[in-house]
């Protein structure tokens, strides 16, 4: 009985040191995020992250090509990026997007929209990344492990 307490006093202490140093992380990474209200924030945290991006083209109402940035409860700020590791002949195929909004709300109801039409043409499918009044696309084409760094990234520009 006291080799089960004592195994369990162990496991209570290293699990309350992990926490602590995970809450720690999570403290850093939160100090260094910000409240944004432009596409170029976020593009400018994705350089300095590192990630490969290439093709930058900050969009306006003229050439959005879904005719919706400055819309009633579309986006107010959008940049089109390509991740320069998606094969040299097919980087007009994989564009990519950030999407800034006025609010959470409007933000939220464009990513469940997107998701709706990728169910029913998955051939369009994309990740999506949500972020408070940030929505990140990143092209289905490139692999989960290279999406998943601009979620991480996203994640630490954004405040939470």
């Amino acid at each position: 009985m006291k080799f089960y307490r004592r195994c369990a006093i162990v496991v209570l202490i290293l699990a309350s040191g992990c926490s602590k140093q995970d809450e720690a992380s999570q403290a850093v990474a939160t100090a260094n995020a910000i409240e944004v209200s432009t596409a170029q924030q976020v593009m400018d945290g994705f350089v300095k992250s590192g990630l490969p991006v290439g093709k930058v083209r900050n969009v306006s109402a003229s050439d959005d090509a879904n005719q919706l940035l400055g819309r009633p409860h579309q986006y107010t700020s959008k940049i089109d990026f390509i991740d320069t590791r998606f094969p040299e002949g097919k980087l007009d195929e994989a564009t990519n997007n950030i999407e800034v909004f006025l609010n959470d709300e409007d933000a939220r109801a464009r990513r469940d929209y997107i998701e709706r039409v990728m169910r029913d043409m998955p051939m369009a499918a994309q990740y999506l990344f949500l972020r408070k009044n940030v929505l990140v696309r990143v092209n289905g084409a490139l692999t989960p492990e290279t999406a998943k760094e601009y979620e991480e990234a996203a994640a630490k520009i954004v405040a939470p």
